[in-house]
């Protein structure tokens, strides 16, 4: 007969808080020994699903191959353009008149207009991507002459998604240490892409000189209406003073300070249109040189050529991406279904325990009165 167990503190309370912490420790000990990662089970729980992994991976293959085998070959041409160097020939012409009329009235030979910093947003822009759209494009193609606008090759009526498609076509790249500029276009037409991609480059040079041409041409004309104006002037100064002095044939010698007054304002009026007369002059020289300079606005490095080899898809590369990847989501799976098996199998365990725990916690006196009884039962049954 077993000696019965009386919980009235002291060593029953010790003996029942002592056991519910060996069962806390035993259960965190089966957690952390059931969380942490068991090499060989992994590869036992791999061998088991093997069939599955292989066969999951080997349909996301063989699904890729085939949606990549029926899409169209892309092929890219691309261009390289120099950077332009702002003021040209003209800088030095500049540096010698002092400080310029151009510069400060924001004129044509700035880096704002000739410098290559430009090209990219101009590449992107609304306006030029709007000319490409709308010019005709003639190439060949499996021995067929082919003649279609970009707008139509894209299929697009509206015109800003023709822009959006256009857009998505064409890449614009600078480099910062060196400034050089990287223009490509991908089409399913290889010649059609070096087309594409020269029209990209003859309207931008188009772009710059009619701008450049046409902001040079107005300012020489000011210029040269300027100097007119300033000629008159200068004309008019030097014949006021010519008739003061020829009035007073004895001004040389003349003492009297209201001649001397006006002589001497004359003369400074006479100096300043005349310095204003040269450098107009200088700067409308300038302004004739700049209008009739010769110089390329773009220069390319390398002209786009037509590509023969395609850029796109990369079938290879596109399967076994997809198998790795369909491999890793397999893996996951099985890990994620298998936690949810071990969980499930032990839930009705783990799921009392926690109750039991709780239980002590928050109600110790009902715990004991529980324990007692469950006790007495027991010493009955013995007996």
């Amino acid at each position: 007969m077993r000696k019965q167990l009386r919980f009235k503190g002291g060593p029953e309370s010790a003996l029942l808080s002592s056991n519910t912490n060996s069962r806390e420790a035993g259960e965190s000990g089966a957690e952390s020994n059931s969380s942490s990662f068991d090499l060989f089970v992994f590869l036992h729980m791999m061998f088991l699903n093997r069939r599955w992994l292989i066969g999951s991976v080997l349909i996301a293959g063989i699904v890729t191959a085939v949606a990549t085998l029926f899409s169209p070959n892309q092929y890219t041409s691309t261009a390289t353009l120099l950077p332009s160097s702002s003021g040209g020939g003209l800088s030095a012409l500049k540096g010698i008149t002092g400080l310029s009329v151009l510069d400060m009235a924001g004129g044509f030979g700035g880096s704002s207009e000739s410098s290559s910093e430009l090209f990219p947003t101009t590449l992107n822009s609304a306006r030029l991507r709007n000319t490409i759209l709308r010019q005709s494009f003639q190439f060949t193609q499996d021995g067929q002459q082919h003649a279609m606008t970009m707008q139509e090759y894209l299929g697009e009526d509206n015109l800003d998604m023709a822009r959006k498609g256009l857009a998505k076509i064409t890449a614009v790249g600078s480099e910062f240490k060196t400034g050089v500029i990287t223009l490509s276009v991908t089409t399913k037409h290889p010649e059609l892409s070096a087309l594409v991609a020269q029209a990209y480059i003859d309207e931008l040079d188009n772009f710059n000189r009619t701008q450049r041409k046409t902001r040079a041409t107005e300012y020489e004309e000011f210029l040269r209406t300027r100097l007119e104006v300033s000629k008159v002037e200068m004309s008019a100064s030097e014949d006021a003073l010519e008739a003061v002095q020829t009035l007073n044939r004895d001004w040389l010698l003349s003492n009297d300070p209201a001649l001397q007054k006006d002589l001497l304002i004359r003369k400074r009026d006479l100096t300043i249109k005349t310095k204003t007369f040269a450098l107009l002059t200088q700067q409308y020289e300038i302004a004739k040189s700049e209008t009739r300079k010769d110089l390329p606005v773009v220069q390319a490095l390398d002209t786009p050529a037509i590509p023969l080899i395609k850029s796109a898809p990369q079938r290879s590369m596109t399967v076994v991406f997809a198998m790795l990847i369909a491999g890793v989501f397999g893996i996951g799976f099985m890990i994620i279904r298998e936690s949810f098996q071990r969980r499930n199998d032990e839930s009705e365990d783990s799921s009392l325990s926690q109750l039991r725990n709780d239980v002590n916690k928050a109600y110790p006196r009902l715990s004991g009165s529980i324990l007692r009884q469950a006790s007495q039962k027991e010493e009955h049954i013995s007996v």
